[in-house]
């Protein structure tokens, strides 16, 4: 299954987080999917989807083994800012002729909203 599947189906079923998903196995299943995803995209360093995962698991709230993993990838994330503030996206040969602008501009976008919701959510003390 598509990660994008997976992350913008957690979206809507959390509604932004704002409801929480009641059946606990359910719920322990969409983790360990965001964890695999989330490691997979580490070791790919595919930020874009990296960042969507890590927004679904803040959605369904973290437990503090997962929010050490939330930490460590957003520093991660963090580390591959741009001088500019934005980050590129998945790297691929279809981004040839794109712009800079947009090879950053989704990517960017994400990382912003996660960054947002992981502040606004008091998630960690860190940020």
């Amino acid at each position: 299954m598509d990660a994008y599947v997976i992350t913008h189906s957690v979206f809507y079923m959390t509604d932004s987080g704002t409801q929480m998903i009641t059946d606990r196995h359910l719920r322990k299943s969409i983790r360990l999917l965001l964890i695999a995803i989330i490691a997979n995209n580490y070791l790919e360093e595919n930020i874009d989807i990296l960042a969507e995962a890590i927004l679904g698991l803040c959605f369904i709230q973290p437990d503090k083994v997962e929010m050490s993993f939330i930490d460590s990838a957003i520093e991660y994330i963090l580390s591959k800012q741009n001088l500019d503030g934005s980050f590129y996206g998945p790297k691929s040969n279809e981004l040839r002729n794109l712009s800079e602008f947009e090879k950053k501009y989704h990517t960017t976008l994400v990382v912003l909203g996660v960054l947002n919701a992981y502040k606004r959510k008091e998630y960690s003390s860190n940020y």
